[in-house]
């Protein structure tokens, strides 16, 4: 009897050990799922792999940089202006490229409201499409050479069941012009019109092509060493007639200038002779009721008024820097007639950048739908 007590309280001393390695190798097991379920959550795969195949959603659910956001699926207003501008820039731009042209694109998209918010899967919808439209804008340009530059939507109107939402994208194309003449300038060059020249040889190049390739060659921002893109432009125009112009994007008509300097802010105050048609303004302006007018550039005006312009637009970066960069120049002409006399002058549009730079892992941005 008392061995068999003794036997049985060793079984139940080995089966309760048993039972403790069991219980422990669960818990164990079960701590391992919960850790690997907490770092599939944690750390999504971005290796192409993922069952997250839309960027934009890709985007909204990881803050766009592989960082997990918490936060709701209701956008309000103004937190959609900042994810749409931050992510759309971040997923398919990467400025830093020289070329010729500028084209800009507007339209305007419309979402649904509820209680004055989006839904994350309508604002997954929107950028879809705003996707689809630069897309089908950027592939129609034939040109070999050419890149997103930047995209900017606001918001431009609201009711209580939808907002409107205009859509600006950027890019740019075509190579610059690739005459030797360069600051400081020792050719004469006809202030406009290109398809012909009686100030110089080269036909098909005016002095606005000259100022407009020197001026992006030496302010707007190439950095080599890092990735990077634009956002929350800020427009100013010089002009000595008006902001649009011949071989300016003529969608800049639709965009509402951020500061404006016309003739009398550009008047030369250190001329000699005023209306005499030689350097009475900053930007270049002939007026044929003055002496002296002409439609060429000679070598002095060149360079006169491609130090004004260089200057404008250094005294637009604030002291210090900080992120501020110059991201776009457009430089134009026009032709106006005032009764028997014409008018020729050029104009200047720049835009005032914040430049966000990328990781490694992001300085290349992805295509645009074709």
């Amino acid at each position: 009897m008392n061995q068999f007590i003794r036997s049985s309280t060793k079984s139940t001393s080995v089966f309760n050990y048993l039972r403790i390695i069991w219980m422990a190798s669960i818990s164990t097991l079960l701590i391992l799922l919960s850790a690997c379920k907490k770092d599939e959550t944690l750390m999504p795969d971005f290796s192409g792999e993922s069952n997250i195949e839309n960027p934009h959603l890709m985007y909204l659910n990881n803050n766009g940089k592989g960082q997990l956001e918490v936060r709701s699926t209701k956008y309000t207003i103004s937190e959609a202006l900042d994810t749409l501008n931050d992510g759309m820039n971040f997923l398919y731009c990467r400025p830093g490229g020289l070329y010729g042209e500028t084209v800009l694109s507007i339209d305007t998209f419309t979402v649904s409201l509820t209680s004055g918010e989006i839904d994350q899967t309508d604002l997954v919808d929107l950028m879809d499409d705003i996707a689809e439209f630069a897309g089908d804008v950027f592939h129609a340009d034939g040109r070999a050479s050419k890149a997103p530059l930047m995209f900017e939507i606001l918001a431009i109107s609201a009711s209580i069941s939808d907002v409107d939402f205009e859509v600006r994208f950027f890019y740019e194309a075509g190579a610059p012009v690739s005459v030797t003449d360069s600051p400081p300038y020792t050719e004469s060059w006809l202030y406009g019109g290109s398809f012909s020249n009686s100030c110089n040889t080269q036909t098909g190049i005016d002095a606005v092509d000259l100022f407009r390739r020197d001026l992006r060659t030496a302010l707007i921002e190439h950095d080599e060493e890092n990735g990077y893109y634009f956002v929350d432009p800020y427009y100013v125009c010089y002009y000595t007639m008006w902001c649009g112009g011949q071989e300016v994007p003529p969608e800049f008509f639709l965009v509402q200038m951020d500061e404006i300097y016309d003739l009398t802010d550009l008047l030369n105050v250190d001329d000699i002779t005023i209306e005499d048609n030689d350097l009475d303004y900053y930007l270049f302006t002939n007026y044929s009721g003055f002496p002296n007018y002409d439609e060429c550039l000679v070598p002095k005006e060149m360079n006169f008024h491609y130090e004004q312009m260089y200057d404008f637009i250094s005294d637009l970066l604030p002291s210090p820097q900080g992120n501020y960069v110059i991201g776009g120049i457009e430089v134009g002409y026009d032709l106006l007639f005032a009764g028997l006399e014409s008018v020729i002058g050029h104009n200047m549009i720049v835009l005032r950048t914040i430049k966000k730079t990328v990781d490694e892992e992001h300085e290349e941005a992805i295509d645009l739908p074709d």
